[in-house]
Order: structure tokens, then sequence, then C-alpha cells
């Protein structure tokens, strides 16, 4: 009966994760690092959540077939821990830096596995971690067992030490998500220390991608509090990704013309409604594969990933037919907007991109005035 409830509550955390890494990909509209890395930290928690709870259901069993499994399901428990937790490293890392260079060079905080990895392949001809006795089996844990239980709370501590050191970097809501994820699966470690017969570390940590998700993959940080829009710093992220990859893209600046005229005259109430109602527009004139940013004011940046959209000059005619029928934005006469476009060319550099971007979107912008006089 123990067996079935603590079966039961893995198994109904790793419906939730299911589920969370379903919305994820749903929501997920263009491939970001950050996203990437979360959508691992679900797969390795659904791991362990299934491994833990089949270690005790094989455990006091007799037969060949319930050893082999019994030790596998073990040694798979052993290892998804460490990597999971590297994995959380390498996120809140890139959270704190945005740096994904970053996080190459520290091995995707993955050293204490590797060092496990190496002892648990040991493990099968001297005993380490663990030994499996034989009928019935009967685990017994090894001489250096609580080694990865060392390993893999350094990476705490290195969690903490960059969260305490770096916290000017981030929200206050943000920090109090990343203190919560080491709160919660902290307490079920222990809970399941001091009473190894209660399963509560991965449902604990279930619980804390959870609390991850709601904090630090939907808190607007990301995005633009007025448009909704990626922020500048998702931009740039992309961005840096798509030139390291040497995909092929275009970026669009847009700029709208007269402005500030409706500012003037309507009000900045009026004024924020057009920018949201604009953002809107460039939303649903858009593809999948499309990311869309304010860079500030009435900027905004479009970036066109060529393997999954249509082009540019494309985009441009269907937005600017779009934006001559809104009911709302052509009811201010002259109101419109210039842009500029640019393909990425091997060696561009971000700036590269956004100073010719600009550079053309400024151009059009003196043409277009021009044409009116």
């Amino acid at each position: 009966m123990q067996e079935m409830i603590q079966f039961d509550i893995s198994m109904m955390s790793a419906i939730l994760l299911g589920i969370m890494f379903v919305i994820a990909k749903i929501k997920q509209q263009v491939t970001m690092f950050a996203s990437d890395l979360f959508k691992w930290i679900i797969i390795f928690n659904l791991i362990g959540l299934v491994a833990e709870p089949l270690t005790w259901i094989f455990d006091a069993r007799s037969g060949m077939l319930i050893f082999v499994l019994e030790y596998i399901s073990n040694f798979i428990l052993v290892i998804t821990g460490p990597i999971l937790v590297g994995l959380w490293a390498s996120y809140l890392d890139y959270k704190l830096f945005f740096d994904k260079k970053r996080i190459y060079r520290f091995k995707f905080y993955q050293i204490p596995a590797i060092v496990i990895l190496i002892l648990l392949i040991v493990n099968f001809f001297t005993p380490t971690f663990f030994i499996i006795q034989e009928g019935p089996n009967n685990y017994i844990q090894g001489p250096l067992h609580i080694l990865r239980y060392l390993l893999t709370y350094l990476l705490f501590f290195r969690l903490l030490y960059l969260i305490f050191t770096n916290q000017q970097k981030e929200k206050a809501q943000t920090l109090k998500g990343i203190i919560l994820f080491m709160i919660i699966p902290a307490t079920g470690a222990l809970a399941q220390f001091i009473n190894p017969s209660i399963l509560t570390t991965w449902p604990f940590f279930a619980l804390s991608v959870v609390v991850m998700y709601i904090f630090l993959e939907t808190i607007p940080g990301d995005l633009d509090y007025l448009t909704k829009l990626y922020s500048r710093r998702v931009l740039e992220a992309y961005l840096g990704e798509m030139i390291e990859k040497g995909k092929p893209f275009e970026v669009i600046m847009i700029d709208l013309d007269n402005f500030k005229s409706v500012n003037d005259i309507y009000g900045h109430k009026k004024g924020d409604e057009v920018l949201i109602q604009f953002a809107e527009l460039l939303k649903r004139e858009s593809t999948p594969g499309t990311l869309i940013s304010r860079l500030g004011g009435d900027e905004f940046l479009i970036v066109i990933d060529l393997e999954q959209c249509k082009d540019a000059t494309l985009y441009l005619a269907s937005l600017k037919k779009a934006f001559k029928e809104h009911a709302f934005l052509s009811s201010f006469g002259d109101l419109k907007f210039s842009e500029g476009h640019v393909s990425f060319e091997e060696n561009m550099s971000l700036d590269d991109l956004l100073l010719i971007a600009d550079k053309r979107m400024y151009e059009h912008k003196r043409k277009t005035q021009k044409t009116i006089i």
C-alpha cells in the first residue's frame, strides 16, 4: 500500500510536469536557449519521478530480471539528480547573465554528474554508491554514497552564491522565484533524508519547476510592459543565437512616423493605445518563427527566420495593407511607418545588423517625407 501511495504521488507529479511541458512547447514561438534548458529540466525531473518509486517496487523481490531492473533504476536515479541540478544551475546562471558562452564554459555545470557517472561505472565492479544483494533483492548503500550528495549540494551552494552576489541583475519577483526554487527541493530532500521511506525529493523538485515557470518563464521581465512584445534583452539574446548558428534570417526595423503629433494632439493615453494596436498588428501579420520586439518609444524590430517564414518583403507588403485597413490606426491621417530591413550575411555582428537596418529605415523616412513635400 505504501509503495502504491508513493508511486501515485510521483505519477501525479509526472503528469503535472508533462502538461507543463506541452504548454511550454505550444507557447514557444521561437527557439530560445533558456526555454530549451527549461524543457530539459522537465525531462530529467520526469525521469527521476519514474525511477525513484521503481527502486522501491523492485526492492525485496526475487528474480534475475527484477535484479537487473532494480540495478538499472538505481543507476538512473543516482545520475539523474546531479544532471538535473546542473541544468538548474545553467538555467539560473543564464537568467542572471544572459551569456550562453558562459554556460558552455562551465560545461552546463555537469562536472559533478561526470564524476558520479565515472564512479557509477566503477560501481559495476567495485561497490561505490550502492550494492544490490540478490534473492530477494536488497539495496545497500555503498561506501561513497554520501559523495553524490556532497557534489550535488555543492552546486546548490554555487547557485546561492550566484543569487546573493548578483541580486542587482534581477528584479525582486525573479529573485523570489529563484529563492523559492532553492527552498522547495531542499525541504523535500531534508524530509526524505530524515525519513527515507517517504519519497518527497522528486515531487518537491516537480513543485519547484512549477514555481520556476510562474516566476521566471511568465514574468513580464522578458516582455515590454506596454505592448507585451519581447524586450530588447530577449531580442539581443535571440539574435546572438541566430548569428552563432549561422541561420538565414532578416531583420526589419520600424519607426512610426508622426507619432509625436498623436501624443501632442490626442494625449499620451491615446498614443499608448496606438503603440498597443500597432504591436497587435505586427503579431497578427507574423508567422511562426518570427520574433517581434519593441526597441523603445515607437521603434520596433522584427526578426524573420527564413527557414520557417516568408521573407521581409512579403511581410512588409502584408503589414502595409493591414495598416491601411486598420480602423483605429488609419483614423490618424498622417500616421504611417518607415522601415529598413537587412539580410544577415556571414561575419555580420549584432551591431552591424542594427546599424544597417537603422540607416535604411531613416533613408526610407527621408524619401517618404520628400515625396510628401
